[in-house]
Order: structure tokens, then C-alpha cells, then sequence
């Protein structure tokens, strides 16, 4: 099918001084998810943004957590002046509270997530955003990680009123706290119940700066060791003293062997303390390991094989005790994930845009929460750029207007998308 690319163009070329200032505007809100009253600042504005086309929501998290965005585009589209639901031909209709989407009708359903927190404090934005049309660049923090994404998400939506997209709806998911994994909230929970019954889904996380795309991404936990010996005098006591540093060196010599860097599964020991003073056989040592792997059925074995070297002590008298952190699920390379990636090279020849390879990443992403939920996602479908997490972050304005199309074509063209994935 032909895509009609020129008057997409035309349509952002349109928008495009607003897209811009409103990218600009997100970067100088900026903040962190310990941030109460900078998340409460961004997610306002974002639900006055969406609203423009959407029926929006803010949802409750957990205690002292930020909030998760939810806006739903579609036929029941925006609410009038009394709160009614109606098409985008102004019919009315039933105002709808179910979380799963997709149930009870024949529509399409797409998701974009993404997340609306960064890892810069409140105050550190302002200095450093910067719009350099010139060089064709937004810089600054969370121009790339990930607000250009967001302003993806939002001028993609609108783009779908040109397209005239019918049969379809989409369900926009932002997160508050994703840079520090959800801590203490119920984020992660509500993103897999919000996408449930999708077709398909993007994560519009920081792209690739060649316009490919994540298929897969490794899970991590942390795990914390904690080492009890017996204390003594190394002098005049030795022979009763237990020492907690050489049981745990032996200890993180044998669980960090369990390493298959071929099957993506890896142990890093990151931190370790023990001791008070050097004429002190150490009673106690503590110890934390970075644990990454490409599919949960590893880990779980993984989490067996540490149980069982810990209980073990390599040093009589000493004992080891093991306690797991927070978990983030890996986005595991499905079916589903395969097809929707051949799809998505298929909308992009169509626009005449570079067509995108996949990849696996390292780091984890809330892509594995909408993955658990059954539904096939894409994951850094958001511009792209470089230096994220860093003062040199910036992002590319021509990815945006490319992204932009890519997604609105898309879920456009979703009907000619059949893969799923089973829960």
C-alpha cells in the first residue's frame, strides 16, 4: 500500500514550531522520581497535552510514588463538557472504566509507552537545554531519555486524524519511576494489566542512532550476600577465630563462576565490606552482585545454584545468607516480537525510511512488563541521539519527524499486523 507520505510531511511541517517548543517545555520541567513535586509538575502538564486528543488519567502508584499516565485514544476519543465519552465525530458514548483493553469488541489495539522521569535532579535542566536547529539537534537532559519519545507518542497520535485510522484505538502508558525500577510501587503491575488484550505495542524508550530497534533485553537482579564468621585476635587467638572476608571471597570466587556470557546470563560482584580493623579477625562481611539474564527460566535456575553454594560453607563455623533485590524481568525475543519487527520494517520501506534491524541491549527496560502481559512490543522506538544519562545527552530532530510517521503509519496500518503472543 502506498503511504502518503507528502502530506505527512506537510502535516509535521505544520506542527512542527509547536512540537519543538513543547519538547523544550518537558525538558525544563525535568526532575527524578524522588521528585514529588517536580512529577507532579510534568505529569500535569503532559495530562494537559494529551487531552488535546485524548481521555487521560492519573493513577496512584503507591504511597509517595509518582503517577502513571494513562490516555486512551480512540472512538470514545475526548470527553465533552459534562465528562461524556464521544467519537471523533462527536457521537456519544457509554464512558468506559475497564483496564483491559481490547475485551468485549473487534477494535485494534496498540499501545506507546514510555516513561516521564529522569535521572537529573530538578534544577539541573534549564542550564543545559538547548534547541540547535542549525546542527539539527534538542540537547540537554531527557532530550533523548526519553521526552523526545513522548513528543513522538503525542504528535503520532494526532497524525492518526489525517491517516484516518479506523477499527483502531491507542492507549498511551507513561511512567513516573522507571529510571529507579518502580521502587515500592505498583507501576510495573499496572502497566502489564493496562496493556493486556493489545495487539501490539512500542516502547519509546531512547533509540538507536542508526533508527534500529531493541527486540530483547536482559532482566537484572540484585543480590546481597551476608557473611557471619567468628571474631578473634589474630595474634593470640587465631585458631578460633572464623574470618567472614576469605569465606566470601571464596564464595563470590565460585557464584560469579556460574557466568554464561554465551547464554547472556553474568554475576558482577559490585560492592563489598567487611572488617573493623586490620588486627581483627572480621566476623562479618557483606557483599552485592549485579545479576543480568535473558529469560526468567535462567534466573530462576540461577537463583537455585546460589542457594546451594551458599549453603555450603567452604569455612567451618561461618555461614552465608542470601537475599534478592529488585527484580526487573527481561524482555524476552517472542513470536510475537519477531513478527511485529518484520511489520514494522515493512510501514518503514512503504514511508521510504531506513529500515530497522533489531537488537538485544543489557539494561532492562518496562518493555518485560507489557512483554509478560502476552502482548508483542518493539522497545526504543523513541528518537534517536546519543550520551544519554549524561550532560552531553542529546537527541536528533529528524528522528522525530521520522519516528513520528513510523508509529502513526503503524498503527494505522495495524490491521495487516498478525502476530500475538500467548500469556
Amino acid at each position: 500500500m502506498e503511504a502518503p507520505k507528502k502530506e505527512m510531511d506537510r502535516w509535521i511541517a505544520a506542527h512542527w514550531s509547536q512540537m519543538l517548543a513543547r519538547w523544550k517545555e518537558l525538558l525544563c520541567l525535568g526532575g527524578t522520581a524522588n521528585e514529588a513535586q517536580a512529577m507532579e509538575r510534568v505529569a500535569g502538564q503532559l495530562q494537559q497535552w494529551f487531552a488535546e486528543e485524548c481521555r487521560c488519567q492519573l493513577l496512584e502508584t503507591g504511597p509517595k510514588c509518582p503517577k502513571l499516565l494513562v490516555a486512551d485514544w480512540g472512538p470514545w476519543g475526548r470527553q465533552d463538557d459534562q465528562g461524556n465519552q464521544s467519537d471523533r465525530n462527536g457521537a456519544a458514548c457509554p464512558n468506559r472504566q475497564e483496564n483491559r483493553i481490547g475485551e468485549g469488541n473487534a477494535l485494534r489495539r496498540v499501545v506507546l509507552s514510555g516513561h516521564y522521569d529522569t535521572v537529573f535532579a530538578c534544577g539541573q535542566e534549564q542550564q543545559r537545554v538547548r534547541l540547535d536547529e542549525e546542527a539539527g539537534r534538542m540537547e540537554g537532559p531527557g532530550a533523548l531519555d526519553m521526552k523526545g519519545g513522548i513528543i513522538a507518542a503525542m504528535y503520532a497520535v494526532k497524525l492518526l486524524s489525517l491517516l484516518r485510522a479506523e477499527g483502531v484505538c491507542v492507549r498511551i502508558l507513561l511512567a513516573g519511576d522507571e529510571e529507579t525500577g518502580h521502587p515500592g510501587s505498583r507501576t510495573a503491575e499496572l502497566l502489564a494489566e493496562y496493556s493486556r488484550g493489545a495487539l501490539f505495542a512500542f516502547n519509546l524508550e531512547t533509540g538507536f542512532l542508526n533508527a534500529d530497534v531493541c527486540i530483547g533485553r536482559k532482566g537484572t537482579a540484585e543480590c546481597y550476600l551476608n557473611v557471619k564468621g567468628v571474631q578473634s585476635h589474630p595474634g593470640n587467638d587465631f585458631a578460633r577465630g572464623r574470618n567472614a572476608i576469605l569465606e566470601m571471597c571464596s564464595k563470590l570466587e565460585e557464584i560469579s563462576a556460574l557466568t554464561q556470557v554465551e547464554k547472556g546470563l553474568t554475576v558482577s560482584p559490585g560492592r563489598i565490606q567487611g572488617g573493623s580493623a586490620v588486627n581483627i579477625i572480621p566476623d562479618a562481611c557483606s557483599a552485592a552482585l549485579d545479576l543480568r539474564f535473558s529469560s526468567m527460566a535462567d534466573f530462576e535456575q540461577l537463583q537455585r545454584n546460589i542457594h546451594s553454594i551458599c549453603a555450603v560453607p567452604g569455612i567451618e563455623g561461618t555461614s552465608v545468607q542470601m537475599q534478592l533485590g529488585e527484580l526487573l524481568p527481561p524482555f524476552e525475543t517472542t513470536d510475537g516480537v519477531r513478527e511485529l519487527l518484520r511489520f514494522v520494517q515493512e510501514m518503514a520501506r512503504e514511508l521510504q525510511l531506513s529500515v530497522p534491524q533489531g537488537h538485544y541491549r543489557g539494561g532492562a527496560s518496562d518493555a518485560a512488563h507489557i512483554g509478560n502481559a502476552g502482548v508483542p512490543v518493539l522497545c526504543s522506538m523513541g528518537v534517536s541521539g546519543e550520551y544519554s544519562h549524561s550532560e552531553q545527552e542529546y537527541a536528533l530532530l529528524s528522528s522525530l519527524k521520522d519516528r513520528i510517521k513510523l508509529i502513526a503509519w503503524a498503527i494505522a496500518q495495524s490491521a495487516r499486523f498478525g502476530g500475538t503472543d500467548e500469556v
